[in-house]
């Protein structure tokens, strides 16, 4: 058997709970510094690493050209779950029916970036790497500057879908993804780099955060400190390179349906009981992994949920 890098998979567990943790909003009946500083903050670098993930494997994409095969089976992926969602998000408003299917309800939206990024950097694919890096960091910074002008009231636009998109989200961080790979930058740097810089990073983006807690205390989407440590906490895991003669495949997707499935749990928890934010976090984890393992069961035979 084929040995996989594990350490993604281990990595995707804990960007899976992060972002159950942000949903929760996981500990914050008992200490809103915490929680800002976490949910805020250190868990906002899930999403950008899932998409460094898909842009790191889009190279295979890339070189063996199947990008309609990779982009049909996104856009199967976002229309099955579209529709399970639909009870929510579904009325007889047509224009924000058409805002939801072009943006995603929730947190769908991520496979609706992840497609879109993925057919545009197909499509930049000859551009050159140091162009592309520039565009990727160009992209994000416009992003930050309308999430920061939006929370902090300097600009009448706090619509989420104007900065957390596939264009200031998604795309940056799956060209820097899709760079890891093709540029070699696992080899340019030593683990005593990646782990002195990640520190450094990891103090920014504290800092960052307590200032918007001091400030604002509104949800941060795109800080600006993610650009720094989430490529190096990437290239950290794949220096780790841990390996098994074991298929660890299944792993991954156990964490993409309870990343699907999560939302749904959290909904109906909510109708029985006004949980706390801690347990409604350990409930919605742990029924969501019970869960996904009957899902992963049934994508075995109709291959369209994962």
């Amino acid at each position: 058997m084929i040995s996989r890098n594990t350490s993604i998979d281990i990595l995707k567990i804990f960007l899976t709970i992060f972002i159950v943790l942000i949903h929760c909003q996981f500990y914050n009946e008992y200490n809103e510094t915490i929680y800002y500083l976490t949910a805020q903050g250190i868990f906002r670098m899930a999403v950008p690493i899932f998409f460094l993930i898909n842009g790191y494997f889009f190279s295979y994409i890339i070189v063996n050209k199947k990008i309609k095969k990779w982009t049909l089976k996104g856009i199967i992926l976002y229309s099955v779950w579209m529709i399970i969602y639909s009870p929510f998000w579904f009325s007889l408003n047509i224009k924000l029916n058409i805002i939801f299917i072009l943006f995603g309800y929730y947190h769908l939206w991520y496979i609706n970036a992840m497609i879109i990024s993925g057919i545009l950097l197909y499509i930049l694919k000859r551009v050159k790497p140091k162009n592309l890096l520039i565009l990727a960091f160009l992209l994000f910074l416009v992003g930050v500057i309308i999430q920061y002008l939006a929370n902090y009231h300097i600009l009448k636009l706090n619509i989420i879908y104007s900065y957390r998109n596939f264009l200031f989200l998604g795309l940056p961080f799956f060209i820097i993804g899709y760079l890891i790979k093709v540029q070699g930058w696992k080899k340019r740097i030593t683990c005593k780099q990646v782990v002195f810089l990640i520190s450094i990073g990891s103090i920014i983006l504290i800092a960052e955060s307590y200032l918007n807690f001091v400030h604002t205390r509104t949800g941060i989407d795109n800080l600006f400190s993610l650009i720094i440590i989430s490529p190096l906490i990437y290239i950290y895991v794949l220096k780790l390179n841990i390996k098994y003669k074991v298929n660890s495949k299944n792993l991954s997707l156990i964490c993409t349906s309870v990343y699907l499935v999560h939302p749904l749990i959290m909904k109906v928890l909510t109708k029985f009981h006004q949980f706390d934010s801690t347990l409604s976090a350990l409930l919605t984890l742990t029924i969501s992994v019970t869960i996904s393992f009957i899902i992963l069961k049934i994508n075995k035979k109709i291959n369209i949920l994962l």
